[in-house]
């Protein structure tokens, strides 16, 4: 996948049209069922497939023994899917998409301006890593990794350090609970200030929490919390804890729905499945959509979300996008509004309802950002 400045040159939309089926698709359409072509790769002559399915989200097709991704409506001007071997193996293949997808939301969503069709390269940088989730990177090169189990660890000259960073705070590590994002202060060449999220509590009341804190180089001071959701939850799933800054200095910070409580993400008084947005400090923006109103948390930015874990500020125009993990797949990229209703759990996915904003993309199957 690539991105084009031209809205035709990465992508020649066509008509919508019936055409058969030359295998089935994950929606227990079977061969010989009417697809509909939603796209041709151009100078290529290979088509995209789009199951009119009662689900109606995004399916995976096998079409001339080819997996095709798809995306529930057509994919957006300036993304196209490349060409997957036919001789891989499935599993193969069907890694291959993710990751190509998932590179792709990412020069999609930083505006990269290189050629269509500019190859991507994978490296791996370090290994031995415990369930790996965040990652800063220092203005030395070094990179912070955070991993679950409740360590903050450091790649120094591209070699990981055996010792883990002292002065890390106590966490609680159970099925998806531990260690989240690392991020520095946009003035972190003067403050030495890092942001850390994570599950905070026990079996029974957990919550997502932020610190805030002095790096040296070695260890972590002067923690101090300066966010924890409310009200704490019984389940150790659905923490989101993905933070992101603004360009004013501000930073958003996803909540998780708490998946139990997940209808905790229509009610204003409570941060689950939520976005909040904070000053550096800690403190509450006064130009957040529901301060001074009654019932509703102050710190509230978006609501009616599910699992968010992915948070990406462009940096030119300060759009945010979100990624968001959808109920059995059909995960989303939202653009993010100040004030906006996403819908979860009364709907999911392209469902139509003028209430709540739609996604910009979904699709089946999932990936982690």
């Amino acid at each position: 996948m690539a991105v084009a400045d031209n809205p035709h040159q990465a992508m020649r939309i066509t008509p919508w049209r019936a055409v058969q089926a030359a295998r089935t698709c994950r929606c227990q359409h079977k061969k010989g069922r009417s697809l509909d072509q939603a796209a041709v790769m151009p100078g290529q002559g290979r088509a995209l497939f789009h199951c009119r399915c009662k689900v109606g989200r995004a399916i995976q097709c096998r079409q001339f023994g080819h997996i095709r991704d798809e995306l529930h409506p057509p994919l957006p001007v300036g993304l196209t899917i490349g060409y997957v071997s036919p001789t891989r193996t499935i599993a193969s293949r069907k890694r291959s998409v993710m990751r190509n997808l998932c590179l792709s939301f990412l020069g999609a969503l930083f505006m990269a301006t290189a050629a269509f069709g500019a190859p991507f390269e994978v490296k791996t940088v370090a290994q031995g890593l415990d369930h790996p989730w965040g990652m800063a990177f220092l203005p030395n090169g070094d990179i912070l990794v955070t991993e679950r189990a409740g360590r903050l660890r450091v790649i120094r000259n591209g070699v990981l350090d055996t010792t883990p960073i002292a002065g890390t705070p106590p966490t609680f590590v159970a099925s998806q609970g531990g260690y989240f994002d690392i991020v520095l202060h946009p003035k972190f060449a003067e403050n030495n200030w890092v942001y850390l999220t994570f599950a905070h509590g026990e079996r029974g009341a957990n919550a997502t929490r932020v610190v805030r804190a002095v790096f040296d180089g070695k260890a972590l001071t002067d923690l101090k919390a300066i966010f924890t959701a409310d009200p704490a939850k019984a389940s150790s799933n659905h923490y989101g804890g993905r933070l992101a800054f603004l360009p004013d200095g501000t930073f958003l910070l996803t909540v998780g729905d708490g998946f139990d409580t997940r209808e905790q993400a229509q009610n204003l008084n409570s941060h689950l499945g939520k976005i909040v947005r904070l000053n550096d400090d800690g403190s509450i923006p006064a130009d957040n959509p529901f301060v001074g109103q009654a019932g509703k948390k102050p710190e509230i930015w978006s609501y009616g979300h599910r699992n968010q874990q992915g948070l990406a500020v462009d940096p030119r125009t300060g759009t945010v996008y979100e990624h968001e993990h959808g109920p059995r797949g059909g995960d989303e990229i939202n653009i993010i509004e100040k004030g906006a209703n996403y819908g979860w759990p009364l709907v999911s996915g392209m469902r139509e309802d003028n209430r709540f904003v739609k996604p910009l993309l979904e699709w089946t199957p999932a990936i982690a950002p």
